[in-house]
């Protein structure tokens, strides 16, 4: 071991020297080891086997370079990228910001948001974030953030969640991974996309509650989970968001 530690050292620092001076330096080395009546390097076996210390060298600078050159192909070979298989693998390649969104393995595209969904989406945010400040309930946060559903091969950014703190644990620095207890969906573009197929993950994810608001007349739909873990329409009305889970009636 030490031996081997004596050579890769030398090679590594000398190696680039003329092959006579590499000479004169593994003599001097070799007399230093004789010298000191170590068994490092035994130069009556290599001289048996008609192998020069510098042949020695050479070998050994050669496993090393193999050593390498295979270091480097193994490590080229974990830096590849990989094959995307799912949509969701798709998903996480694409660049930051893009308005995209995966419902149970298909990508879906994401239409930017009309004036009257922004300015309702701030108007609910806002009265939200006060009463969990007052009853610290849980948190709110809005979009974009990437919500996970990894069991239903998904990732959505719903406009607004509610997290109460028991089920904090989901949320993660690159997203929330499993189902918010609280999810509003405020209609915009393609509402097929709100009112049937992320109803559908949803319910399946086991959200509590999910809101449906339409921005053109603040009508308001309200489903839950039924016994059976089936939503059921608990309400229908004009401007009106009152939550079970969180204990509130607001109007706007």
């Amino acid at each position: 071991m030490v031996k081997d530690t004596l050579i890769e050292s030398i090679l590594a620092k000398l190696k680039s020297l003329p092959e006579n001076l590499l000479e004169e330096i593994a003599d001097y080395v070799t007399s230093i080891v004789d010298k000191a009546n170590s068994q490092l390097i035994d130069n009556t076996y290599y001289s048996s086997k008609g192998t020069s210390l510098l042949q020695l060298f050479k070998e050994k600078e050669n496993l090393y370079s193999v050593k390498s050159h295979n270091a480097n192909v193994q490590k080229n070979r974990e830096m590849e990228v990989q094959i995307p298989v799912t949509a969701l693998d798709i998903f996480k390649m694409l660049p930051e910001g893009t308005r995209c969104e995966v419902l149970f393995n298909q990508l879906s595209m994401s239409p930017s948001p009309s004036i009257d969904h922004q300015l309702l989406s701030i108007k609910i945010s806002a009265f939200l974030f006060n009463l969990l400040e007052q009853n610290t309930k849980g948190i709110i946060v809005t979009a974009p953030m990437d919500v996970y559903f990894e069991d239903q091969q998904s990732v959505v950014q719903p406009d607004i969640i509610v997290i109460l703190n028991e089920n904090k644990g989901i949320i993660h620095k690159n997203g929330i991974y499993g189902s918010p207890d609280i999810i509003i969906e405020i209609l915009s573009g393609n509402r097929i996309h709100d009112t049937v197929k992320k109803k559908s993950l949803y319910e399946k994810a086991l959200v509590k509650e999910y809101f449906i608001i339409d921005p053109q007349d603040n009508t308001v739909l309200l489903f839950c989970l039924n016994q059976a873990n089936v939503y059921e329409l608990a309400y229908e009305e004009k401007g009106k968001l009152m939550s079970d889970v969180l204990g509130c009636n607001f109007r706007f």
